[in-house]
């Protein structure tokens, strides 16, 4: 299997595994798929996150790299100033980076500009390849909940590949409102030739960009 394939099936894979996992904490929410008797109901826990306009770091794939663990947490009056380190330090690996900016632009404590001004930072130093690790989980649970950063993430899934497009719209269609969700259901329609009369039926939209990512995979 060549060497893109495979990361495209370990990205759907990783990515499947996300959508599948919310939906058994919802229908656990709301009553649905109840465990057996005796047994308690497994819940994804919140990992810990910590919490301008450096050079940028060159984007890199990380597949052959050493996992780099979550960031510690930050104190949030210094999250500006662990911003610019991030992207200035040479020593700092892309994905060290990528991590460290995403975990502050997820962490409630820091102030809402300076959050937005690490997420942009950090979607730009995320590829494709690395997206459904990095980014889906915390779009998923809605921890760049603004709308300033809803924009920022959906404006960055228009320049993505289908395997970080559709799953990022996705989740911001089931967290944001108004126009801006009828842009993610429409930048949906569009790439997988669906009628947007699916309206908001989140399982449907899943089960069409999950077998339309298979069906790309495959022809790669």
């Amino acid at each position: 299997m060549k060497t893109k394939t495979a990361g495209l099936f370990i990205g759907i894979l990783i990515i499947v595994a996300i959508l599948l996992g919310f939906r058994l904490v919802r229908d656990l929410d709301s009553g649905q798929g109840k465990p057996e008797q005796g047994t308690e109901p497994v819940r994804e826990a919140r990992k810990p996150v910590p919490s301008s306009q450096d050079r940028p770091k060159a984007r890199t794939s990380s597949r052959s790299a050493d996992r780099i663990p979550r960031p510690t947490a930050v104190d949030p009056e210094l999250a500006d100033a662990e911003i610019s380190r991030l992207l200035s330090d040479d020593k700092v690996p892309v994905l060290q980076a990528a991590k460290g900016l995403l975990a502050i632009a997820a962490d409630s404590r820091v102030a809402t500009k300076v959050r937005a001004d690490a997420l942009q930072h950090g979607l730009n130093l995320t590829n494709d390849e690395d997206y459904a690790e990095l980014v889906m989980p915390e779009l998923e649970a809605n921890h760049f909940e603004s709308p300033e950063m809803h924009r920022i993430a959906l404006d960055d899934a228009y320049n993505r590949d289908d395997i970080a497009k559709l799953p990022s719209t996705l989740a911001l269609m089931k967290h944001t409102t108004g126009e801006m969700q009828k842009e993610a259901i429409e930048l949906i329609a569009f790439i997988t030739s669906e009628d947007e009369a699916i309206g908001l039926n989140y399982d449907k939209w899943s089960s069409i960009i999950t077998e339309h990512l298979l069906k790309n995979a495959e022809e790669e």
